[in-house]
């Protein structure tokens, strides 16, 4: 088993683990706790007994775990619950990540606790509570939602069923464009949802104007909660792109979307708690049009980019090429098709 402790171990560290056990010591973050150092460091031990003994920066704090790692698999009253009620909807993986996550981070218990399998006593209120959230997982609603948070870039999002919950493949789109563009001055953000690029690229490009549209009073009420949580300036407006309403003035650097890509036909590979949960408006398209916010955007995009400005679509793997070919139909130059992490089609972006 692997144990990870997210703080710098002081030089009067007495560690010694029973059976072989690999001991992860980590600098970085895990569970969101911080450190000045970036890199990890990892041990394996060999020791005949079961005590784990540190000082942290020479102060007089200390902890004492004592247990037999072999058994932090261990299972108290509640994890043994929220296991029983969940192994027959998720798989045993994610059963087990849910089960510290609701602990630890939900109900504010000790991971220490938990993993040492000590039997906890919960309060009335804390029960019911546990109760709800077993109750809402079964009904296959994401655990962001029950939350109400969701990681992006980061840093927490308040997340509702008005808005789709933000993926990793679109953090590398953000990183993408920060990457490409340190001093642009103004961004566009199109079909911005809860928020999360607009506000993640105020954040990382502090120097730049950031304007961002949604068509959904709903989620544009959400974005404005996250802009004022995490203290972001974007400036968020309702608006129907594929509308053509207004007075359009050349005046962004970059224009980023993330727009509706999954077809009607789609629907059949997706699992549950995306389809009865996430907002049906911000995910399909017909299957007669699956590309019509592309031809869109890209439109307006020689109207609102100022010369040499940018433009980045989040694509339906299915769709790099056909995508690049809009862009290249209306004049725009070095077109790319990019892969996630996962090796699929997911970023087509070109200059204007």
């Amino acid at each position: 088993n692997r144990v990870y402790f997210g703080m710098r171990l002081s030089a009067a560290d007495v560690i010694s683990f029973a059976d072989n056990t690999s001991v992860t010591y980590d600098n970085g973050s895990y569970h969101r706790v911080r450190s000045n150092i970036a890199q990890s460091v990892f041990c394996q031990l060999n020791a005949t007994s079961h005590v784990f003994f540190f000082f942290h920066f020479g102060a007089l704090r200390y902890i004492i775990l004592t247990f037999a790692l072999r058994n932090c698999e261990n299972m108290n009253r509640i994890t043994a619950y929220i296991r029983q009620s969940l192994q027959e909807i998720y798989p045993p993986e994610e059963v087990k990540a849910l089960s510290m996550l609701i602990c630890c981070d939900m109900l504010g218990l000790d991971a220490l606790d938990i993993y040492m399998g000590k039997d906890i006593i919960l309060s009335e209120c804390k029960q019911r509570e546990l109760e709800n959230i077993i109750f809402r997982l079964q009904k296959n609603e994401p655990i962001q939602y029950i939350r109400g948070i969701a990681e992006f870039c980061g840093r927490n999002f308040k997340v509702a069923s008005g808005v789709l919950i933000p993926r990793p493949e679109t953090a590398e789109l953000v990183e993408l464009i920060v990457e490409e563009n340190p001093n642009a001055r103004r961004l566009l953000d199109i079909g911005t949802g809860s928020g999360c690029i607009a506000i993640s690229l105020d954040k990382k490009l502090p120097d730049a104007e950031v304007e961002a549209w949604d068509i959904s009073e709903e989620a544009l009420a959400i974005a404005r909660k996250n802009n004022d949580a995490l203290e972001a300036r974007v400036r968020f407006l309702q608006r129907d792109v594929l509308a053509d309403d207004w007075k359009k003035i050349p005046s962004f650097d970059v224009i980023v979307s993330n727009p509706p890509y999954v077809t009607e036909t789609e629907k059949n590979e997706m699992d549950a708690n995306v389809l009865d949960w996430e907002p049906g408006l911000a995910l399909f398209v017909p299957d007669e049009d699956p590309l019509r916010f592309y031809n869109r955007i890209a439109r307006l995009g020689s109207e609102l980019l100022l010369p040499g400005g940018k433009l980045y679509f989040e694509i339906n793997q299915a769709y790099g090429r056909e995508t690049a070919h809009i862009l290249e139909m209306n004049q725009y130059r070095d077109v790319r098709v990019i892969k996630d992490i996962f090796g699929k089609d997911r970023i087509v972006t070109a200059n204007r």
